[in-house]
């Protein structure tokens, strides 16, 4: 097989090809394949992170598995110090490098006591697991969290303790959604992780 060379009608010689590198060129010089040099990969998935859904009877966890939130349990709520203490145990044993806590507002977007109350508590466990919390308007999940059971043909009056769980999931799910997880994780130091923590060395939260 030739390759035409074009040629310069009036001079009869032959036109120069412009500057090109290899990687101009269809399938490059040596005819091998080029691969692009721009990254097409997925962005990484967020860190493990575990939703709370606080409250003064029971608290709700999910953890999330890659990009994808799913229940984990219902604590009884006792004490903070108890309930902080139960959460810290379940954020490092499946690693967890951020913490998702619901804050109850208004349809208007308003914080109340009940949202302040739920700060309070999410100071606690940055405090006591040295992760950072994200917080995320919860209103209305415990109401799609109940018809999320229904629809799964679970009754919510029979199962309450399924409702906080299915809510702390739905509250966690939206923080993968809208990257809040994937922002919140600081750089990594000298490899250090929530694992990487021992409880001796988080100061205790105040009794509550």
């Amino acid at each position: 097989m030739f390759l035409r060379v074009p040629r310069n009608a009036a001079t009869d010689h032959p036109v120069p090809y412009p500057s090109t590198t290899p990687t101009d060129l269809p399938g490059g010089y040596d005819g091998h394949s080029v691969t692009s040099s721009t990254p097409n990969s997925a962005p990484p998935p967020p860190p493990p992170a575990l939703g709370v859904d606080f409250g003064e009877r029971r608290i709700g966890l999910a953890v999330s598995q890659g990009r994808v939130a799913v229940p984990l349990e219902t604590l009884e709520r006792r004490t903070d110090r108890a309930a902080v203490g139960a959460i810290y145990d379940r954020a490092t044993r499946h690693g967890c490098r951020v913490l998702v806590v619901g804050e109850p507002r208004g349809l208007d977007g308003s914080r109340g006591d009940a949202a302040d109350r739920a700060r309070r508590f999410g100071a606690k466990l940055e405090a006591r697991c040295a992760l950072p919390v994200v917080f995320v308007n919860e209103a209305l999940t415990s109401v799609e969290a109940e018809e999320r059971l229904r629809a799964a043909g679970v009754d919510p009056s029979r199962h309450p303790e399924r409702i906080d769980a299915v809510a702390a999931q739905i509250l966690l799910q939206e923080a993968l959604d809208r990257g809040l997880v994937a922002a919140a994780e600081p750089p990594p130091e000298d490899g250090d992780t929530a694992t990487d923590i021992a409880p001796e060395t988080v100061p205790e939260a105040p009794e509550s």
